[in-house]
């Protein structure tokens, strides 16, 4: 059982795992699948789908559609920040993470849900790093939103990772010794941290943009990564790609990367070597990193204490009749204007 499209944090199984599963059929033919739903229900496009294939008839398969998942939706802040997308092209010259900067940017969009009737709001941007267009953007009478722009010009921290506090002080928020740039995401005001002082209240978000490679850093498993032949059934083949150097393995390639895949067939045995590439519950030929990747903002005041959802760098090669002399040519292409191709060939055993 495979899952075609899917949020985020949908599971087959079990919670949250994305991989292809594989169930037997009870006394009456009939197979039971448990589903999670988990909390991102909107972050997909189109329905819900999953694909059941035979293992011993890899052509035999069955596509299940428009399943639903009902949950509440949970209360939101006054104010959010959304960018754009949340991982930009940039480039390392040494193994610490030292960056020269690169033509990237992001939108960063200021949003209120309940804007002032009467007067215009202005919100303040604070940034850790790269450079914003304004320390301000307003929200005009009865709009809802306004934006500033981050770029990656400016200092970049070595840990790939800009947070950026937004905040208002229109009332009824948190009080503003609360309110701080949490560079370094631990839950908690440090010396040199941004912070407003003082009993005012003010409504706030932060976020955290990423700036990552346009070559890729694999995980271990690629290293002399050789494939197992799958014969008549199905074989997959799991690995992680990363967009910073093996030290920091937090950030994904940039929003917007290809990852494709196609099979080089080299053997004259009458079967037709079939691959793909799965990741995030999607199976294609072709990938794209989305533009909402989970850096997970700090919650302030608590410390965060999350793992981040690796899914949005783990991948999974399928492939279907492949045996020694086949291949498979895995190509990962980072988007204009810092466009750069990196292929890989992997070989069967």
């Amino acid at each position: 059982m495979t899952i075609l499209n899917a949020p985020n944090d949908f599971g087959i199984g079990n919670a949250s795992n994305q991989l292809p599963q594989t169930y037997k059929t009870d006394s009456a033919g009939v197979i039971r699948v448990p589903l999670y739903a988990g909390t991102e229900t909107t972050k997909v496009e189109g329905t819900i789908k999953v694909r059941a294939t035979l293992i011993s008839r890899p052509d035999v398969t069955a596509e299940f559609g428009k399943i639903s998942v009902v949950s509440d939706d949970e209360p939101t802040s006054s104010l959010k920040i959304t960018p754009t997308k949340n991982v930009l092209a940039a480039t390392s010259t040494d193994d610490k993470g030292k960056i020269t900067e690169l033509d990237g940017s992001t939108k960063l969009i200021a949003t209120l849900s309940t804007p002032d009737e009467d007067n215009t709001t202005t919100i303040r941007f604070v940034a850790e790093g790269g450079t914003l267009s304004s320390n301000t953007c307003e929200i005009e009478k009865s709009k809802k939103t306004c934006d500033v722009t981050l770029s990656t010009k400016g200092v970049l921290p070595n840990d790939r990772r800009v947070t950026v506090l937004a905040y208002s002080e229109v009332g009824n928020g948190t009080s503003g010794k609360y309110v701080f740039l949490d560079e370094n995401e631990n839950g908690k005001r440090d010396n040199g941290e941004f912070g407003l002082d003082g009993s005012d209240e003010y409504i706030y978000q932060q976020t955290i943009i990423g700036f990552a490679d346009t070559t890729p850093t694999f995980s271990k498993t690629m290293e002399g990564a050789v494939l197992a032949s799958s014969g008549n059934g199905t074989s997959q083949y799991q690995f992680q790609m990363f967009g910073t150097n093996k030290q920091n393995k937090n950030i994904s390639m940039p929003s917007g990367t290809t990852i494709s895949v196609n099979a080089l067939d080299g053997t004259d045995n009458g079967k037709r070597c079939k691959v793909e590439v799965a990741s995030r519950g999607k199976v294609d030929n072709e990938l794209t990193v989305p533009d909402d990747i989970d850096l997970y903002a700090p919650e302030v005041p608590k410390p965060t204490n999350q793992t981040q959802n690796d899914s949005d760098k783990t991948y999974v090669i399928r492939t279907q009749q492949c045996a020694k002399g086949d291949k498979v040519r895995l190509i990962v292409t980072t988007p204009a204007p810092n466009r750069k191709v990196t292929t890989k060939e992997l070989e069967f055993k």
